[in-house]
């Protein structure tokens, strides 16, 4: 079983404080005072929104089995992208990944601070959609019915997990469960066969392809990989 915890610490944003209440000739100090000052004098608290924040360090523990490790993350020289995208790039490494066919696609742009491969994984698969399916409509209705079933199941999994394990603490209540919950499964279940009935032929492809990935799932997978590497 694993768990995992982090810390992400924060200074005030100057460059983006200084561009923001045309700030410049001020020292990231007198910047960063200007900022809490003003918001104090906003809200009442000298917190700053978190889009106000750079993130400067990120601590992790991470615990497996019967290992456990810390680590940290935040050289002085280090920019916020470096640190967000090595941060990324950690936890997509094998003690995180849910499956090593898909471990490519989590590294982490450092330049651009956006997981670029996965980025255009996805953009080649939505254009190839669109093009075989002939419109953007049918490519909707390609992937309502899938996503609408993944939903469910999750809605469901909730009543399953709910009455399996009583005893897990839950510190947040859904309102009115579990009818709100059967009302969304109601919901979901009435979508798949609005799609499946507007569209059968392309319901039947998008279903047939999950169901092609449960082989390739299993062959991947029961070939056992040695290959390690440093998580940061």
């Amino acid at each position: 079983m694993h768990c995992f915890s982090f810390d992400i610490e924060t200074i005030p944003d100057t460059e983006f404080g200084r561009r923001m209440w045309d700030l410049e000739g001020l020292s990231d100090e007198d910047v960063g005072t200007a900022m809490t000052f003003l918001r104090q004098q906003q809200t009442g608290s000298d917190f700053l929104p978190l889009h106000l924040h750079k993130v400067v360090a990120i601590s992790v523990a991470f615990r497996s089995g019967d290992g456990f490790r810390v680590w940290s993350l935040g050289e002085r020289d280090a920019d916020e992208a470096e640190i967000i995208g090595r941060f990324f790039e950690g936890i997509s490494g094998p003690q995180f990944a849910s499956h090593r066919a898909f471990r490519p696609l989590g590294s982490w742009g450092r330049r651009t601070g956006t997981p670029v491969r996965a980025l255009l994984a996805q953009a080649a698969i939505t254009i190839a959609l669109v093009v075989a399916l002939g419109s953007f409509i049918d490519t909707v209705i390609y992937t309502a019915a899938p996503v609408y079933t993944f939903f469910l199941a999750t809605s469901l999994a909730i009543i399953v997990l709910r009455r399996r394990e009583p005893q897990l603490d839950r510190p947040y209540r859904v309102l009115g469960y579990p009818v709100t919950t059967l009302v969304f499964c109601a919901v979901c279940a009435f979508l798949i066969y609005s799609a499946v009935a507007y569209k059968p032929l392309i319901s039947a492809i998008s279903y047939g392809l999950i169901l092609l990935g449960l082989p390739i799932y299993w062959l991947t997978t029961r070939r056992p990989t040695t290959r390690t590497r440093p998580m940061f």
